[in-house]
Formats: structure tokens, sequence, C-alpha cells
């Protein structure tokens, strides 16, 4: 898995990730952006 582009070696390359932050996963992409948050937690502040 080649996380740029521009970083993939010579051989052939089958995958590479869309953003380097989600090699970690889905969730730990969602890290960054705590003000996402449901909405009925957000009603009730």
């Amino acid at each position: 898995i080649a996380l740029y582009e521009g970083s993939k070696p010579e051989k052939n390359v089958t995958h590479i990730e869309i953003e380097p932050f989600t090699i970690l996963g889905v969730c730990a992409g969602l890290i960054p952006f705590p003000h996402h948050n449901q909405s009925p937690r957000n009603t009730y502040q």
C-alpha cells in the first residue's frame, strides 16, 4: 500500500490510500474532528 502516488515503488501497486490519515482506520481518522457530533447531543447543550 502506498500513502502517496509519488512514493509508490516501480513494481505494480494495487492500492493507494485516498488520504494518509485513513491508514489508521475510519475511527482514528475522525479524531481531529470532534465538533462533528450527533445532533441530539448538540440539542441539549
